[in-house]
């Protein structure tokens, strides 16, 4: 019995652990996103290098978090729920 639930502790930890990593990468993207954005509204560099950057950003930062929701839900309990 405490070695299945040491086991269920273990898998809620690295469930944990990949949504803090998931959440450290689109942080990452943020930031870089608001540089650019600076860079943009300062007149820094061309306009339309600017958007591709930015466009490029934003859909990285959104595959971040469907691979890390995916990652999540194809490990999930058939029910949903996780007991312990």
């Amino acid at each position: 019995m405490k070695s299945e639930l040491a086991a269920k502790e273990r898998k809620l930890v690295d469930y944990d652990e990949d949504l803090v990593n998931t959440d450290l990468k689109e942080v990452s993207f943020d930031y870089d996103i608001i540089k650019m954005e600076a860079v943009d509204a300062s007149g820094l560099g061309k306009k339309e290098d600017n958007i591709k950057v930015l466009t490029n950003l934003k859909l990285k930062k959104t595959n971040c978090r469907v691979i890390g929701l995916r990652s999540m839900r194809t490990r999930m309990p058939p029910n949903g729920r996780f007991r312990i």
